[in-house]
């Protein structure tokens, strides 16, 4: 309205510092709700659907996130120590001009500096997203859109019981499983299915480029 009238706009630093303040918290917030909402999909979501490679890269842009947010409260945390020590500097120099009694410099003495409690919670996010890394290649071998039937029939016989994800299964039942000794092994099935699958693709998109091709044949002289 000022603005409209003409009229000199009214600032309001408070506002504005209260805004800048609140920021890193909102961002904070914000990434560790898109990663916990995401976490919980991955984890309890349909298990053939996972795809390892647009997941590593979805962690890593919540860790980019997070790594940024935590510089900024580090940086307060280190403008607050910066500032306790400046003020212990002054409270020594007053104590050798004998400005003070002893008794008052033990009223005054400095606190600890506490460091932020958002620092806290970016640590703990940081760890269970390096606890879901290690998850990553379990679901890179086993949700391969190669695989089928056979593959999975492979891996259960190196397991020792039946494999074969149905609608129910998910990342977290899989992991209760301790497939860990036998990764090595199905890694090798994957692998097989990938190259498979390759091969599968090629001769689909070679089969539907000859679809539509016709070859047409005439009389050779006068043989018929």
């Amino acid at each position: 309205e000022e603005e409209l009238y003409k009229y000199p706009v009214t600032k309001f630093p408070e506002v504005e510092e209260i805004s800048t303040s609140v920021e890193p918290f909102m961002r904070l917030f914000q990434v560790v709700f898109k990663w916990q909402r995401a976490e919980r999909k991955w984890m309890d979501g349909n298990f053939l659907d996972l795809d390892a490679e647009a997941i590593e890269t979805e962690v890593d842009e919540y860790w980019r996130e997070l790594y940024k947010i935590q510089k900024v409260f580090n940086k307060k945390l280190k403008i607050l120590m910066g500032e306790r020590e400046e003020r212990e500097r002054e409270r020594k120099k007053r104590r050798r001009h004998h400005e003070e009694s002893e008794d008052q410099e033990q009223e005054q003495e400095e606190e600890e500096v506490t460091p932020p409690a958002a620092l806290g919670i970016c640590g703990t996010v940081q760890d269970n997203m390096k606890d879901f890394k290690e998850d990553i290649p379990v679901i890179s071998i086993m949700c391969n859109p190669g695989m089928r039937e056979r593959h999975w029939t492979g891996m259960s016989e190196i397991a020792g019981f039946d494999l074969t994800p149905d609608a129910g299964t998910t990342l977290r039942k899989m992991l209760k499983l301790n497939l860990e000794p036998y990764m090595e092994q199905f890694e090798g099935i994957s692998g097989g299915a990938s190259k498979e699958f390759s091969l599968e693709k090629a001769m689909l998109k070679m089969m539907e480029e000859w679809e539509d091709i016709v070859f047409c044949t005439t009389q050779y002289r006068d043989t018929g």
